[in-house]
């Protein structure tokens, strides 16, 4: 039993005399974003709801997410009593007009008669009369028939810029004033991001955004933060780089800041009490130095930290090294 212990005892302190082999890493000055992540999704840039400025059956000439080019006619509001009504009125303003120009006649010829003394001033003052009534009748017909007119020319249903038309209104429905016909998306293309209520103080218009998704990666910028919020998400709007389809779900990093440190290997990070730490080799002498890491990344971290730039790190067998401790360098 003594002789057990005994072997017990010499094989730890041959250890505790051993030397740890490592390897080592020398510190590289890196720059690196501070990150917000959020999710969000592809929308159009501006949304247009097209809706009837006549009334009458509807007559589209595209089709849902056809794309149209500005000033591309989109439909016709077809409504034949009110073609009808005006080819009818704009007969009778013709022989009004004709109307007028005799009854204007009339009126001079019996004034002249009157102020002769040879006609009688009642008649002077009905033709006078008569002319009157007849401008207010032809009033009222242009008055009807210039907002007819105006009617059938908002009849024609034109693209007001270049896009796509969705939620397009069935053909041969009947329509009145102010009901919604079709949606026209912009080809300019918007994304949408949900961001945690916690983070939307920090934000602000031009942040620089980078975008993730299956399609294509790309970055962006915030153009505008709004109001509402739901499930205490605020929607933030971005600018991407390039053009992305409507509906894609992407992921984004919104950069808060970027913070300039010392990047280092995870593996030569140890943890003494807690605290995050690097070995400095020195004369083959392994030195503890506290680190404050400012980002965690997959393989590595940054650190704010100083160390010399010729420093060496023991990054093999770190976690094995204590303050003060002999290493072999590998």
């Amino acid at each position: 039993m003594k002789k057990m212990m005994t072997l017990w005892i010499l094989s730890i302190a041959a250890f505790a005399s051993s030397t740890v082999t490592i390897s080592t890493v020398k510190p590289v000055l890196n720059s690196q974003p501070i990150t917000i992540e959020a999710d969000g999704i592809v929308v159009p840039k501006n949304e247009t709801v097209l809706t009837a400025q006549a009334s009458g059956i509807f007559h589209p000439f595209v089709y849902n997410n056809q794309s149209v080019k500005k000033g591309d006619k989109i439909a016709k509001i077809v409504d034949e009593r009110r073609v009808h009504k005006l080819k009818l009125l704009k007969d009778r303003l013709a022989l009004q007009k004709i109307e007028l120009k005799s009854q204007a006649v009339k009126v001079n010829d019996a004034k002249d008669m009157y102020t002769m003394g040879v006609g009688a001033k009642n008649n002077y003052l009905s033709a006078k009369m008569l002319l009157q009534q007849l401008k207010e009748s032809y009033q009222t017909n242009k008055n009807e028939y210039t907002t007819l007119l105006l009617e059938e020319h908002n009849s024609n249903v034109y693209a007001s810029q270049d896009g796509f038309i969705t939620n397009l209104l069935s053909q041969n429905a009947y329509v009145n004033y102010q009901t919604q016909l079709a949606t026209l998306l912009t080809k300019e293309t918007s994304v949408k991001l949900f961001v945690d209520l916690a983070y939307a103080k920090k934000l602000h218009k031009n942040m620089q955004v980078i975008l993730r998704s299956n399609y294509v990666h790309s970055k962006g910028t915030i153009i505008d933060i709004l109001n509402n919020s739901s499930n205490n998400l605020v929607e933030i709007m971005v600018k991407p780089d390039e053009s992305m389809p409507l509906n894609l779900h992407v992921n984004a990093s919104i950069i808060l800041k970027n913070v300039t440190g010392i990047q280092l290997p995870k593996d030569s990070i140890v943890l003494v009490d807690n605290h995050p730490a690097v070995y400095v080799i020195k004369d083959n002498v392994a030195h503890l130095v506290f680190v404050a890491i400012q980002k965690d990344m997959i393989q590595s971290v940054l650190i704010k930290t100083p160390l010399a730039a010729d420093a060496q790190i023991a990054l093999k067998n770190a976690y094995l090294l204590h303050d003060g401790l002999e290493v072999t360098i590998k």
